[in-house]
């Protein structure tokens, strides 16, 4: 009887969160996989998941940071593929285009990733309690 009540209390604790580090990492390693594309047309801007990470939120996570970023990139982007720029400047200009995106798009992934390990830590601890 001891046994069973014992099993039972097991059964029904709620199994520790990992540290948040881990979720971090766990987070950052699927959002490494996630590939994505964003688009401007007269009706907007959109950003598309074209490689998903099989996680919604990890996927927003990735749009997120890209749309974001966008804004600055997009007036420099329209310049260098503007005709008369000559091909080996507009590669030159693309390339420095990208890096900068990249490094506008690192922080605000890294935030963003906090954030939503964040709500996930709050939503689990919620069912816990």
């Amino acid at each position: 009887m001891i046994l069973h009540a014992l099993a039972l209390a097991q059964a029904v604790t709620a199994p520790a969160a990992a540290p948040p580090e881990q979720d971090i990492v766990v987070i950052g390693r699927k959002l490494a996989a996630w590939r994505g594309k964003i688009t401007t047309t007269p009706l907007g801007t959109r950003c598309v998941t074209r490689k998903s990470t099989g996680d919604r939120e990890i996927d927003q996570v990735g749009c997120t940071a890209m749309e974001r970023c966008w804004p600055a990139a997009l007036p420099r982007m329209k310049a260098a593929h503007a005709k008369g720029v000559a091909e080996e400047e507009r590669v030159r200009l693309q390339e420095q285009i990208n890096a900068d995106f990249a490094a506008c798009a690192k922080p605000q992934r890294e935030a963003l990733v906090e954030e939503l390990r964040a709500r996930r830590a709050a939503r689990t601890a919620g069912r816990g309690a």
